[in-house]
């Protein structure tokens, strides 16, 4: 018997029980069925034969709707899932863990269902982004209307800035700048938005509290849509607003959730110098006692900075806030000038990894050291050598990029050294060391060696090695050693899966083509027979190298730009390798340039006198009566202001 929507249920007997059996309110009508989904109005129903009934909520008995909220909750948990997962692809994986856990009738209906309509959309490699199924396409459309909305804004706001040291809230220019802004924020999951306008409320309306909630947005989107930001670029920006937040933190002396939020940038991009620059002034900050750290954070910090390279660090800059680097604005064809030996100039330092020499001035890295994930090549690398060679830096050219494995050369001048020989063939089990760079932060910028063992040699299934040496950020491209000194392949990849550290690398056969076809005279050197691991160590710091790429400033925003021109006062000369926007305002005051009044008695300026006074008492002459009176007079430390100079930066506002 056909059940029509406006009917409540229609009673269906069946020899075996399907699902389970709901009735309707008055007892009358039952059926048995496994619950699809439910709409809060309308329950939809599977028979056991297929067909899909719908019933509103309403009609259905007491003991149907208790059901009916416990199959809700368990949707509600999964869905929250789907939420999760994002990637249409891993929510089919999800879903089919759970199909082998034998769950109930109606889970499986519910389940079985998802697949179905989620199969689909894994299909096309879509996302799940605020309750919506996007295709790749779609995501990029969402990103250059976001990107366009920003671009406008921010020409806006450059505009409305003229001549004046801040923004004019009030003009109509400002206002239009805020609907922009306003509607791109709306736009999921990106974060460019709220991070502008976090830097905007930092460098210019000085409202911290507001800059605070920009950037706990910004932590918040990316780690709800974690999955969808593969892009170096995309991860370099999070890691900035880490930065960033990290910053806003410490205005309110909160050094824990700084030094937390600290880590987890340096983690994503340990090469930024800016972080090593903040962390330094938090310690001098700690010092004069306009912050206070607990002594645990201090150890933290002191560590941090002991590694970071003062040198070139003047730290009169003020707070450096890290831009937001938009990443489909590449540099135009007319490339920044080449750097001086100490100045990046025109240049933002982005990443890094490590490469070795194999013969006179030619290096082997990654594809992925050398490029962005769009294929795009960064615009500058920077080569350095372990700090006992006495090597000073130099700069290398791109010269070529594997389309099928994660390699490239760099060619650098001045080089006679014959480099490490290359090796075509692998043994499962013998032992080799991994040479490189890794997470400098922490480790200093001397080179790490550790050991480990061949664990699955290259096959049809995966064609690269793999190893269970511990690698780490920063070894990419550097050599996967044997016990005489022969480089086996190039290490590019690190898991944490199956239960432990796995690295991987592209095999010394695939190293030697590559090169071979882009140089046909290359010939890898004899092969070393007799090294010890000690002298390996000590060798062939000369012949490995840490590589640091950078981009053009010019992929900042107008804003940022703008920001930036401010900020070319007489620390011009002092920025060297810093690109942070600079934030001079004082921590004690904010920037206002004032402090509240220390005269306890106080309030708005004013402060209340009092006395007793004889007055006659009324219709009883000759007598008097003492009463109390109280009047308010400026307030003789303040002057009747309520606020004095700022005792941290003597009133201007700027440390």
């Amino acid at each position: 018997m056909r059940l029509i929507l406006s009917v409540v249920l229609v009673l269906v007997f069946s020899s075996v029980s399907y699902g389970q059996t709901w009735t309707d309110s008055s007892g009358k009508f039952k059926v048995d069925a496994a619950l699809v989904s439910s709409d809060g109005e309308k329950v939809t129903l599977r028979k056991a034969d297929g067909e899909i009934i719908v019933v509103e909520i309403s009609r259905l008995s007491a003991e149907s709707q208790k059901f009916l909220k416990r199959a809700a909750d368990f949707q509600k948990e999964f869905k929250r899932k789907e939420a999760e997962l994002v990637l249409a692809e891993s929510i089919v994986g999800f879903y089919k863990q759970e199909l082998e856990k034998s769950p109930t009738e109606d889970q499986t209906a519910f389940i079985e269902s998802r697949l179905t309509e989620i199969e689909i959309h894994a299909k096309y490699k879509s996302a799940l982004i605020d309750g919506q199924f996007l295709t790749p396409d779609e995501i990029s459309q969402r990103r250059i209307r976001c990107d366009a909305l920003v671009d406008q804004w921010e020409a806006l706001v450059k505009a409305n800035l003229g001549n004046r040291k801040g923004i004019d809230t009030r003009s109509d220019t400002f206002k239009q700048a805020q609907k922009a802004i306003a509607e791109a924020q709306k736009i999921q999951p990106f974060i460019r938005p709220d991070f502008e306008l976090g830097l905007m409320n930092v460098l210019f309306t000085r409202d911290f509290d507001a800059a605070e909630k920009h950037f706990s947005e910004c932590v918040k989107r990316f780690r709800k849509y974690e999955p969808l930001f593969a892009q170096s670029i995309d991860r370099l920006n999070f890691s900035r607003a880490l930065g960033n937040l990290a910053l806003l933190k410490i205005r309110k002396n909160r050094a824990e959730d700084a030094a937390e939020l600290w880590t987890e940038a340096l983690v994503l991009d340990g090469a930024t110098p800016e972080f090593g620059y903040n962390v330094n002034r938090v310690l001098k900050a700690n010092a004069k006692g306009d912050v206070r750290l607990p002594p645990s954070v201090i150890e933290t910090f002191a560590t941090w900075n002991a590694k970071e390279d003062s040198s070139y660090a003047d730290r009169s800059l003020g707070w450096l806030y890290m831009p937001y680097i938009p990443g489909d604005n590449r540099p135009s064809a007319n490339a920044p000038p080449k750097p001086s030996e100490h100045e990046e100039a025109g240049l933002i330092r982005f990443s890094g990894g490590t490469g070795f020499i194999i013969a006179p001035g030619l290096i082997l890295t990654n594809r992925h050291v050398v490029e962005d994930d769009n294929g795009i090549a960064y615009d500058r690398f920077r080569l350095n050598w372990d700090a006992s060679t006495g090597q000073k830096p130099a700069y290398g050219e791109l010269l070529a990029t594997s389309k099928n494995h994660d390699l490239a050369l760099l060619s650098f001048p001045d080089s006679t050294s014959s480099g490490i020989p290359i090796r075509s063939d692998i043994k499962t089990g013998e032992e080799i060391l991994i040479i490189g760079y890794p997470r400098t932060d922490v480790l200093g910028n001397a080179i790490t060696i550790t050991k480990g063992l061949i664990s699955k040699v290259p096959t049809d299934d995966n064609p690269r090695i793999i190893t269970d040496a511990i690698a780490n950020p920063g070894n990419s491209g550097g050599p996967i050693i044997d016990e005489y000194g022969n480089a086996i392949g190039v290490l590019t990849w690190i898991t944490k899966g199956l239960d432990q550290n796995l690295s991987m690398g592209e095999p010394g056969a695939a190293a030697i083509d590559f090169v071979r076809q882009h140089r046909s005279d290359y010939a890898p050197k004899p092969l070393a027979t007799s090294r010890k691991t000690a002298e390996i160590a000590e060798e062939y710091k000369s012949m490995i190298v840490r590589i640091e790429t950078f981009v053009s400033k010019n992929r900042l925003g107008a804003l940022a730009d703008a920001i930036a021109e401010k900020n070319k006062d007489s620390n011009a000369d002092k920025r060297q390798l810093y690109t942070g926007l600079a934030d001079k305002a004082c921590l004690r005051c904010s920037g206002s340039g004032t402090a509240k009044c220390p005269n306890g008695p106080c309030a708005r300026g004013q402060v209340t006198k009092s006395e007793l006074r004889q007055v006659p008492i009324p219709n009883a002459p000759g007598r008097f009566k003492t009463i109390s009176v109280q009047w308010k007079e400026n307030c003789p430390v303040c002057s009747g202001k309520g606020k004095v100079p700022c005792s941290g930066c003597r009133g201007d506002g700027e440390e």
